[in-house]
């Protein structure tokens, strides 16, 4: 069956037993392309979704206490300890998006499939993970980016700033801020959209 949104029709299968969950999360998803065209007319919501989960697979995969370039602020690795695998399970939902200075920033939720390790045994758990991220709107987006070959802005080595903030040889802080999208909070919350 279908419904129609602001002439744009929405489809979903016959056995889809949450289609207002859907629904919302079209409605979120427009909301975010509409605050970010204000900033970047290019803006695309599958380059961010797929940004996005990718920073969350590589912050809960990382070790406690790692200085992560990836997150700004604190982050509790303990809850992520015994996860061994995580399948997004293709659901991202969007709360408030605002600007602060140079920055803009989303709350959003994103819904995972994960694989604990129990010591004896596996189990399967529907996780929601809420994350803040924020980037820099003033300095433009260089298209050829890669986290893991970034220049020093003080001394000019060039490092992978993937699981390191700090410049090896000078030791100055690296904003990922300033170049791409980056976790400033994030936490484990739950299970089911809602």
């Amino acid at each position: 069956y279908a419904v129609c949104l602001k002439n744009t029709w929405v489809y979903f299968l016959a056995g889809d037993a949450e289609p207002w969950t859907s629904v919302c999360h079209f409605w979120q998803q427009n909301r975010l392309i509409r605050f970010m065209k204000n900033y970047e007319p290019d803006f695309g919501y599958e380059n961010f979704a797929n940004q996005v989960i990718a920073l969350a697979k590589n912050i809960i995969f990382s070790e406690p206490g790692e200085d992560l370039s990836i997150i700004r602020g604190p982050w509790d690795g303990e809850s992520f300890q015994n996860i061994t695998d995580i399948v997004y399970r293709g659901a991202m939902s969007v709360g408030n998006c605002w600007q602060e200075g140079p920055y803009v920033y989303a709350d959003i939720d994103l819904y995972f499939c994960d694989t604990y390790d129990r010591g004896s045994s596996m189990k399967e758990k529907n996780d929601r993970i809420r994350m803040i991220v924020g980037k820099n709107i003033q300095i433009p987006q260089d298209p050829g980016y890669s986290i893991h070959q970034v220049s020093c802005e003080s001394c000019g080595a060039s490092f992978d700033a993937m699981k390191i903030r700090h410049c090896p040889y000078c030791k100055w802080e690296y904003d990922m801020r300033d170049h791409a999208w980056t976790v400033m909070k994030i936490r484990k919350t739950g299970g089911k959209p809602s």
